[in-house]
């Protein structure tokens, strides 16, 4: 490698550590267009698809605050991926970007209308938690307006998501 190019890798990899996403991003993924629902920053267990009798299945992610992993939502599926597998982008063009792969992805699971509030969609749906960004968040402008806003803001994220075994993971 001669010196340009040990400057050219150089500068990629401060780039790439400077790139930062936060809960409620809009990105582009291999996966299609979605919001990042947590950047973690340390080792976690992520849900996958198993077979019935194996409904805890999960895969062992390595992050750090070097190298955070981010949890993204599609409105009844999630994956887990790097900075490098995402780009800022808005839910108006709903590009893919196709470089890169999930480091861990679910299953999609079919949400219907009948699992939705009235006049919602899964746009709607993705939209709204682009906009608080996180469980507390929702939970924090829901006090005071619902009787439960706890059970509301996890059916919520809990179809964001596709699962439920996201709680007292991420």
């Amino acid at each position: 490698m001669n010196l340009e190019e040990a400057k050219k890798t150089i500068l990629a990899q401060v780039i790439q550590k400077q790139t930062r996403y936060e809960a409620g991003d809009v990105v582009a993924t291999p996966m299609g267009t979605g919001v990042v629902a947590a950047s973690m920053e340390s080792d976690f267990e992520f849900p996958i698809a198993g077979d019935e009798e194996e409904d805890d299945a999960t895969r062992k992610v390595q992050a750090s605050e070097s190298s955070p992993a981010y949890v993204v939502a599609f409105g009844g599926r999630s994956g887990v991926f790097r900075a490098e597998d995402l780009e800022q982008t808005t839910f108006e063009g709903d590009e893919s970007f196709t470089e890169g792969e999930a480091l861990a992805s679910i299953a999609e699971v079919d949400v219907t209308e009948d699992d939705l509030p009235d006049g919602w969609d899964v746009q709607s749906l993705l939209d709204y938690w682009a906009d608080i960004g996180t469980w507390t968040a929702c939970v924090e402008g829901l006090q005071g307006e619902v009787d439960s806003p706890e059970s509301i803001c996890s059916d919520r994220k809990t179809l964001v998501l596709g699962t439920e075994r996201w709680r007292n993971r991420f």
